[in-house]
């Protein structure tokens, strides 16, 4: 069944695969990085075979968004490893806290998956249930009115973690038999018990139909092709290979020409040891997810915000 959990996991899959294959690219033949490349090949195979929810619940989408923060976050941290503006020791933390948001992506997809497995049989149970239910309490309603919902109900749990929509058509089909049947039945039950019957047929029967709609939002395809579409938008900034294009080019000369206003300021506020200053705080905040041209552009308004008031 391809959903919106798989989607979202194939994209981020084929983002790690550029961005490994640069990382191959750009530091084979650097032995100290060797480890790290086949540490992070591993990681492609563990996502790859993680099965993610049936229905991608608010805990998974959660671990999904803090997996594409720890990569992206690792991505800034490689290239400015290549720019020799952080060291092995920042790259290899990068690569632990990536693999660490890795691991708890996986639990949560795991434990989701088996509670939607849970969800999705839900209203199949409940109408066997209340068929099983509506006979011990003496209402008759024949035997082919019986057994048909039964098949359909079981037929349907068979197949809907499969194709879910097909599956609660099945089951909404099977529950519109019974509520139907019910309606003129004419048994020696009493009318509470028929009217109980009735009520738990009918809240299976809205239940199912629930189901069916989102068993459609999952598995739509135009809504799949819309958030792939919003998400490789997303991606393409971990995985390009071309991180220079001519506006970047432009982009990068405004930030050194800020980093040398920035060096100048740090040296008149902390002296000879404003420069290593700060190359420390601009590295705390590329740790921290930031790229390095945000970091020193943040840096500069505070300190020109500090400059303000002192003038």
């Amino acid at each position: 069944m391809s959903g919106i959990g798989r989607t979202i996991q194939q994209s981020l899959t084929d983002a790690l695969k550029s961005l490994v294959e640069e990382f191959r690219r750009k530091c084979g033949e650097d032995y100290s990085v060797e480890h790290l490349i086949k540490r992070l090949s591993r990681t492609i195979e563990d996502l790859e075979n993680t099965k993610p929810p049936i229905i991608p619940t608010r805990r998974y989408l959660s671990a999904i968004d803090y997996l594409v923060h720890s990569i992206l976050k690792f991505r800034n941290i490689f290239y400015e490893y290549l720019d020799q503006h952080l060291s092995l020791e920042d790259l290899r933390r990068g690569v632990s806290e990536y693999e660490e948001a890795l691991k708890i992506y996986r639990r949560i997809a795991l434990s989701e998956r088996f509670k939607t497995q849970i969800y999705m049989a839900m209203p199949q149970t409940a109408l066997i249930f209340t068929i099983i239910y509506s006979y011990t309490l003496g209402i008759r309603i024949g035997f082919e009115y019986f057994i048909l919902p039964v098949i359909l109900s079981i037929t349907s749990l068979l197949i809907v973690y499969k194709s879910p929509l097909a599956g609660h058509v099945i089951n909404s089909l099977s529950a519109l038999i019974l509520v139907l049947r019910l309606t003129y039945s004419s048994s020696g039950a009493t009318a509470l018990s028929l009217i109980l019957v009735f009520t738990l047929a009918t809240l299976t029967l809205f239940m199912s139909i629930t189901y069916i709609h989102l068993s459609y939002v999952v598995t739509s395809k135009r809504n799949i092709d819309i958030l792939k579409k919003s998400l490789d938008e997303l991606l393409t900034k971990i995985s390009r290979v071309e991180r220079m294009e001519k506006k970047e080019v432009a982009e990068k000369t405004l930030v050194e020409k800020i980093y040398g206003e920035l060096l100048s300021l740090y040296k008149k506020l902390y002296g000879d040891y404003g420069e290593e200053y700060l190359n420390y705080r601009i590295a705390l905040l590329v740790l921290q997810g930031l790229p390095r041209d945000e970091a020193i552009r943040k840096l500069y308004s505070e300190v020109k915000e500090f400059k303000e008031i002192i003038i």
